[in-house]
Parts: structure tokens; sequence; C-alpha cells
């Protein structure tokens, strides 16, 4: 599955990142969530999430992205259902969902921000 259509273009001279905002939900209720675009200076509270990536060509889950079906390793739609909340949105930062991971060019620019964006969560998941 291709993330045509979820993805907006980032203003890089701003540096700015997206954050994933997980829905409410509980058990095995699809995981939904949307991303919304800030600037890493003023992004407010978040988490970010670490964790081991694999291969999408190994077991996968599908996840409701800004209302359109996308594909993810299997651990992080386990981990993104262990961490929501039944009854808040909560907010992450999670590269395989925040960084378009198919544009070469926005994955050169948003890797050297990692160090600053771990720096600027509240809390760092792993």
């Amino acid at each position: 599955m291709t993330p045509s259509g979820i993805y907006t273009i980032l203003t890089y001279a701003k540096t700015n990142i997206r954050l994933v905002v997980l829905s409410p939900g509980q058990g095995n209720e699809t995981i939904q969530c949307h991303l919304r675009i800030v600037r890493l200076s003023r992004a407010g509270r978040y988490e970010a999430l670490s964790y081991e990536w694999g291969s999408l060509n190994d077991d996968t889950s599908l996840i409701i992205l800004n209302g359109k079906l996308f594909r993810v390793q299997k651990n992080l739609s386990r981990a993104l259902k262990a961490l929501r909340s039944e009854s808040v949105e909560q907010t992450f930062w999670i590269d395989a969902l925040c960084i378009n991971q198919e544009d070469k060019t926005e994955k050169n620019h948003q890797v050297p921000l990692m160090g600053d964006i771990y720096r600027g969560a509240h809390l760092v998941r792993v």
C-alpha cells in the first residue's frame, strides 16, 4: 500500500515535522490516527516511540491513517494498541508514520532532526 494521499508536503526551511494523533480505542478495534504538521520548536507535548522495525514483508497490520488504510509492521500496531487510551487522544512522534518513507528528500531532511525530536519529547518509549 502506498502513502499516496496521506502525506502533505513539509516546509523544510521551517523545520516542520509531523506528529501522529492516536484516537481513543480499546481491544482489537482498528487503530485510527491522523497526522498534523507542527514546527519542531513549537511542537508542544508529545511522546516519541522507538521500536524495532523489521520488514514490511514480515507480519503486517492495517491501520487507518488520515482516513486511509495504511500498512505497518505488526509490532507497531501492537504497540499502538497497548499505548492508546480508551478516552483521550494521544500525540506521538513515530518515524514510520511521521516521515514519508517513500520520499527520499523528506527522509534526508527529517533524519538529521531526530535527535532534536527525541530531546523535545515529553517521554520516549522504547
